[in-house]
């Protein structure tokens, strides 16, 4: 099928069909007939709370809107508590629509005070109550629109939807996506690659264990940064907790038990296309050393060539040398700059996915790399995706100083991989704002990926 069919998808915007204006002040083109069912009731109850409340409802008023089902898991103080929290957070909460229905399922897009948002409502069809209540950011835009919207938050953006076929990164829409930007703890996939590798290579397995040592431990504070000096972890334990919890003393000790240059090869290995950028690869205790720098003592590290660099990151790690005098400010505003810190493109990105996948295709222990990318927290976090389209949600993000870096790893129920790649350096607009902007571009660019042909 010609590339033009397979990206049609991508240039309009949703067309809603069948809806209806309507009169309540909070909502807009919701047809009457399910304004007028359990489905509208419970949706009014609910803006009014958002909208109009000062006070948390009650627990009886709770219970007499949720089903017992659902305030078993989530309790009915918890769920007042999350009410008044979200009408401080979104008010005012409007309903621009509906989404087609799936079962019980009803979507609404809406707009808030944070930007746009998703709520969906599951109606227990015997009792009228709630069965199900999801409110995310969710930019209901088209390509185009979503373009436009990261262009003005950010200074510097990318972007790259693509399927991953047979070791190749396919794009599928790209905006800057060969803009390099610093990716924070996203580059923690280099590290996992390397590990792989090792794996293959046999000097490792997932079930290997290693031992902690004091002198790798790295911030902030974890189960695995307190555990006593020789406790032995599995490597699959380790690679969980880098990936899913961006663990940094995971991160340092895998560094110093795979070594740099096998790192630096992954990178390489990858299609990175600039790999020397990220070399000497730091630690993450590195980088924090780094950030004490004071503005004369950024400027004499980056006239260092590769080989200086890392002999004085040695000397930091054995304390021969302790940077002093500087603010984090100084470092951030140079890893903004892409000149400290670990950096790749949207299409570097995807291209490391593509050989990942690729291992995993073709080696079953490397395989297991899959269940370390797999993440119940994200999956939670698309509930209100299309979930019986994605069989499988990982990926791996990261953000800091003015940093945001997130990928989604997709697997489609028709067993085709996909990838989203959405981050950016420095923000326009207030941090708040765009740190709730682009949650809802990523949700939007997942239900894009439904339509590939």
């Amino acid at each position: 099928m010609e590339w033009s069919r397979r990206l049609a998808w991508l240039v309009g915007v949703v067309a809603a069909a069948g809806l209806l204006a309507c009169g309540d002040p909070y909502v807009t083109n919701v047809g009457e007939d399910v304004l007028d069912s359990p489905t509208g009731d419970q949706l009014r109850w609910l803006l009014e709370v958002i909208n109009e409340r000062k006070d948390a409802p009650s627990t009886a008023e709770i219970e007499a809107h949720f089903t017992a089902r659902l305030l078993k898991s989530f309790s009915a103080e918890r769920m007042s508590t999350a009410l008044d929290r979200w009408g401080y957070s979104h008010r005012t909460l409007t309903i621009e629509g509906i989404q087609p229905r799936r079962g019980a399922q009803s979507v609404f897009p809406g707009d808030a005070r944070l930007g746009p948002v998703r709520v969906s409502l599951d109606i227990d069809p015997e009792s009228g109550l709630i069965d199900h209540l999801f409110i995310k950011p969710y930019a209901n835009r088209s390509l185009p629109e979503i373009f436009r919207a990261m262009e003005a938050m950010a200074p510097r953006v990318h972007l790259v939807l693509a399927e991953l076929d047979d070791g190749l990164c396919l794009p599928l829409a790209s905006f800057h996506g060969d803009e390099r930007l610093s990716i924070a703890s996203t580059s923690k996939l280099y590290l996992l690659l390397a590990l792989v590798d090792a794996i293959l290579e046999g000097e490792l397995s997932w079930d290997t264990p290693l031992a902690i040592r004091e002198e790798w431990k790295s911030g902030p504070a974890t189960r695995f940064s307190e555990a006593t000096s020789g406790t032995g972890f599995a490597v699959k334990e380790l690679a969980e907790a880098l990936i899913r919890n961006s663990d940094n003393t995971v991160n340092d000790h895998l560094v110093r038990v795979l070594g740099r240059r096998r790192i630096e090869e992954a990178v390489r290995a990858s299609g990175h296309r600039e790999p020397e950028l990220n070399v000497p690869y730091m630690t993450s205790q590195e980088f924090f050393a780094l950030r004490r720098l004071d503005s004369a003592g950024v400027d004499r590290y980056l006239a260092l060539d590769a080989s200086e660099r890392e002999a004085y990151l040695d000397r930091v790690r054995d304390g021969v040398e302790g940077p002093s005098g500087g603010s984090p400010l100084v470092v951030g505003l140079e890893q903004l700059r892409g000149r400290i810190g670990i950096f790749a493109s949207a299409h570097d990105l995807c291209a490391l996915y593509a050989t990942i996948l690729q291992r995993a295709d073709e080696d079953r222990e490397a395989a297991q790399v899959l269940d370390v990318l797999s993440s119940p927290r994200r999956a939670s976090e698309s509930r209100f995706t299309r979930r019986p389209v994605w069989e499988y949600i990982g990926g791996k993000g990261g953000s800091t100083y003015g940093v945001h870096s997130n990928t989604w790893l997709l697997r489609r129920s028709d067993d085709r991989w996909f990838l989203v790649v959405v981050g950016y350096n420095g923000h326009n607009f207030d941090r708040i704002h765009v740190q709730h902007m682009f949650p809802a571009i990523e949700m939007r660019l997942i239900d894009l990926l439904d339509n590939v042909e």
